[in-house]
């Protein structure tokens, strides 16, 4: 470091900006503009226009001027997102505009695993969006050259829609010109769970590739490398203006702009200090990136490749006697051979993808709470293929008039995307593909991070075996420490997810057991995709023993479907379908229509009735109702009731069983229990004072949405619950409600947000 004092500056900079992150996240979006109607004028610095199945026009607007009336007088400076309503035209970039909508505030997540839309957008420095935005005014002024870039991206777009298949072009368009939005969900997922994705990003392949070619075309001609050098800058901050400066492609930039300036200056370009000048660019502009898994990862597989792969991949300095001097000679004689040859090339094609990989373990797990076993392997055949692909892209779009020239290009575009497709597919059918690991805790990860640094001080006084040993048993520690930490706790946890107006309850019992009972709802979309799976695999759980359906309601099974169906593909398995043992009649066609579902994904279906019991040592579960063969037409009443004991402490699960069943129910139980689960959402009909005076619980819990259409939880039941002395928490309040019970039969009651 002693010869790098820019990048020792760069680093202490870097630190201090940290230091003024760690207070928390602030800034954020009034809660009393959402839902709001407004009127905003201000400049457009961005615009996307995203064609296929649903067209969307997007608008980046920087406020300027906010209308009083709406209360937002303090908006202005602020950076917001503006879908426009159908028939409305894009604004030109740089323009200013008078645009009129209703705000609405990206959501915090409210449980574990869940997308932060808030964070997401607060850390990209985006306040809010505006929906159904109308555009009453425009400037005839604007920034002609973004506008003009803009067109372009657009043109080259239909460019790619035009030669190549739906699947392909959307892919072409993500990779070339960075249209997210335009990627096909199904290919994202995949290339997401096979650890590929970040192909799907303008990265710093895509600009050393690119500018690194239009330099060495330039340098064929009789121009100064002064000229060479500045010309590839430009047209290369010309691209990254065009394709959205993502932060990789910032970094990327950054650094190939260090480079140009050393052969222009005469200097030798240094690594290090030129990703710590970028780092130190990038953050003061926007702090939070600190925050962001593509700055992380940006600059992680890259300090990886500058350190982490010198340090593995060097060998131990060692003093040699004369002795041992004419020993390795002969040794080198020895593997001068063939084989010799290709086993040292092997090597090193593989050690520094493992590096890289080893580098990027711990951000993996913190953001994505799984491990694509076989991605290394993956990348070191699909990212030798970018050489060819990329050049291929931009030929396609240059040749495109000359139809005869076309075909060559789009011939190999078509067969490396049918190659990535291929080998996804190959690898998601091999077994352990993708490994559900949990969310590590801080301290292991810091641990981590202190072996990386050891091995990369130390390098040269290690064996290369001591250190790929080193480095194996810290990553096994941290992918198996949450497993680890389970089995030692041996707790109860039972977790009553927000997911809107419904319920989804997962239960961790204390000896790594795991089940789900009742996924749905009515006011959220897709509960099972974004929700609950992502939960499981922030929990660590890959095995769910029992998937438990209460009864047939929508606000019930919506999410176990998607479960059912997604969870092979996301690496969590559904070992059985427990459904109530009620008489066929009773069965309606979401009850059939669930159990054939599971046939169909190769679950077993079984069926669970009043008197079942499953013990596992100091752990029980019973099924109290429905009775075997209960017949009714209504699916409430059959509602499968749940009793858990552990410790001493116990907890009823009620789904939404109501009138005469609960309180015939409460009458056979004739038990006080440590938590209810309110039955029906809070709703009058249920809970009642009977039922209350009978399990006397210390506290309870209701599953809801915010402003429901049903009203729920009723005034009359939170009455009932506060004369019995029963604390109760709302999923609509606090969020994922988890209460855990410990070995020694202490019980903890933890909302996931703080009640508003």
């Amino acid at each position: 470091m002693r010869r790098r004092p820019l990048s020792c500056f760069c680093l202490l900079l870097i630190l201090l900006i940290f230091l003024g992150t760690v207070t928390g996240m602030t800034g954020r979006t009034d809660k009393e503009w959402d839902e709001k109607e407004c009127t905003l004028t201000g400049r457009v610095y961005d615009k996307e226009w995203v064609t296929g199945e649903e067209e969307k026009k997007i608008v980046y607007l920087e406020i300027m001027e906010a209308d009083n009336a709406s209360g937002m007088e303090d908006a202005e400076g602020k950076k917001v997102l503006c879908y426009l309503k159908q028939g409305q035209e894009l604004p030109k970039i740089g323009s200013y505009i008078r645009v009129a909508g209703k705000i609405r505030n990206f959501r915090k997540a409210s449980n574990p695993g869940q997308f932060d839309a808030r964070s997401y957008y607060h850390i990209s420095g985006i306040a809010f969006q505006v929906n159904q935005v109308i555009i009453q005014q425009k400037s005839e002024q604007y920034q002609k050259g973004k506008e003009a870039l803009f067109q372009l991206r657009k043109g080259l777009s239909e460019t790619f829609d035009r030669q190549l298949s739906p699947e392909n072009a959307s892919l072409m368009k993500t990779m070339v010109l960075g249209e997210k939005k335009a990627l096909d969900r199904e290919i994202k997922k995949r290339y997401q769970r096979n650890g590929i994705a970040h192909l799907l990003a303008i990265s710093g392949l895509h600009i050393s590739l690119i500018g690194m070619a239009f330099y060495k075309v330039l340098r064929k001609t009789a121009l100064p490398v002064s000229f060479c050098a500045g010309g590839a800058f430009l047209f290369m901050y010309g691209y990254g203006c065009m394709a959205g400066f993502s932060v990789s492609s910032r970094r990327a930039l950054i650094m190939f702009g260090v480079q140009m300036a050393a052969v222009m200056f005469g200097r030798t370009y240094d690594l290090l200090t030129s990703v710590s000048l970028a780092a130190l660019l990038i953050l003061a502009e926007q702090p939070w990136y600190f925050y962001s898994s593509s700055f992380l990862f940006s600059f992680g597989c890259v300090l990886a490749i500058g350190l982490l792969v010198p340090a593995m991949t060097c060998k131990k300095t060692e003093a040699l006697s004369q002795s041992d001097g004419k020993k390795k000679a002969a040794a080198v004689v020895r593997q001068d051979g063939i084989f010799w040859k290709l086993l040292e090339g092997l090597r090193k094609w593989l050690l520094p993808g493992c590096a890289i990989s080893a580098a990027g373990l711990p951000l993996q797990l913190c953001f994505y709470y799984q491990m694509p076993v076989y991605a290394t392997f993956l990348n070191l055949l699909v990212i030798p293929l970018m050489s060819f692909l990329l050049p291929c892209g931009l030929l396609l779009i240059l040749v495109e008039r000359a139809e005869i020239l076309v075909i060559p290009f789009s011939f190999v575009i078509t067969g490396i995307l049918g190659i990535y497709e291929s080998a996804c597919l190959v690898v998601e059918n091999l077994p352990f593909s993708v490994q559900v690991t949990g969310r590590p805790g801080t301290v292991l990860i810091i641990l981590y991070l202190i072996v990386l640094l050891f091995l990369i001080l130390y390098q040269r006084k290690l064996s290369l075996k001591g250190k790929w040993l080193i480095l194996l048993s810290a990553g096994a520690l941290l992918v198996f420490s949450g497993r680890m930490e389970r089995t030692v706790s041996r707790q109860l946890q039972v977790t009553f997810m927000d997911v809107g107006q419904g319920d989804c309850i997962v239960v961790e019992t204390p000896y790594g057991q795991n089940y789900v009972v009742d996924c749905g709802s009515t006011s959220e979309n897709a509960v099972g995709e974004y929700r609950l799976i992502p939960f499981l695999k922030y929990q660590g759980i890959g095995t769910v023993d029992g998937v438990i359906m209460t009864h047939a309601d929508e606000d019930h099974i919506s999410g176990i479907r998607e479960l059912l169906i997604l969870g092979k593909e996301e690496g969590i398995q559904v070992k059985a379908l427990l459904l109530p043992d009620i008489s066929e009649e009773s069965r309606d066609e979401a009850y059939q229509e669930l159990a054939a579902l599971a046939g169909e994904n190769q679950i077993p279906v079984e069926y669970i009735y009043e008197g079942e019991a499953g013990k596992d040592r100091e752990f029980q579960m019973n099924c109290i109702h429905p009775e075997k063969g209960l017949y009714t037409s209504d699916n409430n009443s059959y509602s499968t009731v749940l009793l858990m004991e552990y410790q001493g402490r116990s907890l009823l699960l009620t789904g939404d069983i109501e009138g005469e069943e609960e309180v015939k129910m409460t009458e056979e139980l004739a038990t006080q229990i440590d938590v209810l689960k309110v039955a029906h959402h809070g709703s009058r009909n249920s809970t009642g004072k009977e039922v209350l005076s009978v399990m006397k619980p210390k506290a309870a819990v209701i599953s809801c949405g915010k402003d429901n259409f049903y009203g729920h939880p009723h005034a009359e039941t939170l009455e009932r619950l506060s004369e019995a002395g029963t604390r109760w928490f709302c999923t609509r309040d606090y969020g994922a409600v988890t209460v855990t019970v410990n070995r020694r039969g202490k019980l903890e009651i933890e909302g996931y947000l703080e009640r508003e």
